[in-house]
């Protein structure tokens, strides 16, 4: 997985002559959209100087990555004494939407329905009251548990929720959204309880449900009703895919990472969320045998033990409220956590020159396309004109069929790296220098495959030139570099896009 991705509202497309797009409801878009947002840690990221890119494969059902991703899928594996056979859409069924999906700011509160199939649903002060803040002294944080308590000894299976998010409630009216952990698949609920992860009660975190935290400033500091709302519900596809995944796999719920992705068993989009241990249902066969994708009929069948389905059900429960303090997080140094003295990220093409310092590679960050490359090895002090770098080239996020090629003027620059200790001495990073460049050309362009991955090409470097004397016998072992410069890309409708981009291997 690349790093600084978001991920994006659910759109399973396949190539036209091979599959059949799978869609969800609006609701269902809008609710995935704003889950899957920056949440706390995003406020602070940036991408990193230096990104890798995979490249090798499990075989799946359609012959493996690199094969032939046309070929007919496998049968439907036969159930056992002991298993059935869950048969459902590759964009999951309508258990797996947010509860709520359906609510918007400004709506009264859902009235509290707490109870339900003996499974209770509560808000509670957590005990996780304290966290550390990058830049700050250790701050005493606020913070709120969603739990799910089992109120009898009777046997309930295998139960999974669409995600328990907390409603910021004042005067009966609903002002806001502290997100949870969105899709969590259980193996077993008998007579224990379970939490979601706790909610940190600041009031910038909070955003309109529907709605990214990135459209919503918060709400102000001060006292509000808390509600937890989520749905829960034990059927056979939530009890297929918790057998399958349990607790070690994330389900990305009907969403996809890249809308443009090729979502087919064995291919190279699939792989790059193996590489977080997460996965979508189209890509489950390269998790299990068990699994079948049929892209035609746009589902997926998955076998499994019949005795973890003991009542099918889905009900939404809604907790009585509970009343709590939201706090500001610039008074806990919240709002300064990503700061480095002054030092920032290598943002534009400008901004990597000789002695240039920087804490990250912040080019296109903000672009329609991302370019990654993987590259040989060159010494800083190579002589010879001409030197050639075997490597590949992957646009993520652009149209299956997209050419990619590198516009004239680009540069290799060498970085050397060294960690920054802040003057607090509470927060570390690690900066880079550009100590030389290099100019470098690519190969033409190459078309993206979105099943196989990566294509090969070759870059061409020319002499390295150090930034100070003595620099010149520098290479890869104490230095690392990127390819930074403008790609175009041509879309199979021919759009053309051109993005700035800093990437390589280190």
């Amino acid at each position: 997985m690349t790093t600084g991705r978001l991920r994006e509202t659910f759109a399973l497309l396949l190539r036209e002559k091979h599959v059949q797009a799978a869609t969800l409801s609006t609701d269902a878009e809008r609710a995935i959209r704003r889950r899957i947002a920056v949440r706390w840690a995003g406020f602070i990221a940036v991408l990193v100087l230096a990104g890798t890119l995979g490249t090798t494969a499990a075989a799946g059902a359609y012959g493996g990555r690199g094969g032939a991703h046309n070929a007919s899928h496998s049968p439907i594996p036969t159930p056992t004494i002991g298993f059935a056979a869950a048969t459902f859409p590759l964009g999951g069924g309508p258990d797996f939407v947010p509860a709520s999906s359906g609510l918007k700011c400004g709506d009264p509160a859902p009235p509290p329905h707490s109870v339900g199939n003996d499974l209770k649903l509560e808000v509670t002060p957590s005990d996780s009251t304290v966290v550390s803040l990058p830049g700050s002294d250790q701050a005493a944080v606020p913070a709120v548990n969603a739990v799910i308590s089992h109120l009898t000894n009777k046997r309930i299976g295998t139960v999974s929720t669409s995600g328990i998010d907390i409603l910021v409630v004042q005067d009966g009216i609903i002002k806001g959204m502290l997100d949870g952990e969105g899709t969590q698949l259980a193996t077993a609920l008998s007579s224990s309880s379970r939490s979601d992860w706790p909610s940190l009660l600041v009031a910038e975190r909070t955003h309109c449900p529907n709605e990214p935290p990135s459209n919503n400033s918060g709400v102000a500091p001060g006292t509000y009703q808390l509600v937890a709302i989520g749905r829960v519900f034990s059927t056979p596809e939530s009890v297929a895919l918790s057998q399958t995944l349990g607790s070690s796999w994330y389900l990305d719920a009907g969403t996809q990472t890249d809308p443009h992705g090729v979502y087919l068993p064995g291919s190279y989009d699939c792989h790059g969320l193996e590489l977080s241990r997460s996965t979508v249902r189209a890509c489950l066969p390269d998790i299990t045998k068990d699994a079948v994708v049929d892209p035609k009929a746009g589902t997926v069948t998955v076998l499994y033990k019949t005795t973890q389905l003991v009542d099918a059900f889905s009900t939404v429960l809604v907790s009585e409220p509970l009343t709590a303090t939201l706090v500001s997080g610039a008074t806990l140094g919240w709002g300064n956590s990503g700061r480095r003295d002054g030092f920032g990220s290598f943002n534009s093409l400008a901004s990597v020159t000789c002695g240039a310092k920087g804490s990250g590679m912040a080019l296109g960050v903000d672009a329609k396309y991302h370019v990654e490359t993987t590259y040989a090895t060159v010494p800083l002090n190579a002589e010879q004109d001409g030197a050639g770098l075997p490597g590949t080239v992957f646009a993520t996020d652009a149209p299956d069929g997209s050419t990619v090629e590198l516009l004239p003027g680009a540069r290799l620059v060498f970085l050397n790296d060294f960690t920054y200790v802040s003057l607090e001495g509470a927060a570390t990073a690690t900066l880079s220098t550009v100590v030389a460049w290099a100019p470098v050309t690519g190969a033409g362009a190459v078309t993206a495959d979105r099943f196989v991955g990566p294509q090969q090409t070759t870059f061409t470097a020319g002499p390295a030139t150090a930034c100070q004397a003595g620099q010149a016998d520098l290479t890869l072992n104490t230095v690392h570099t990127v390819i930074v410069g403008q790609w175009r890309i041509t879309a199979p409708d021919g759009t053309v896009t051109t993005v700035e981009a800093a990437s390589g291997r280190n």
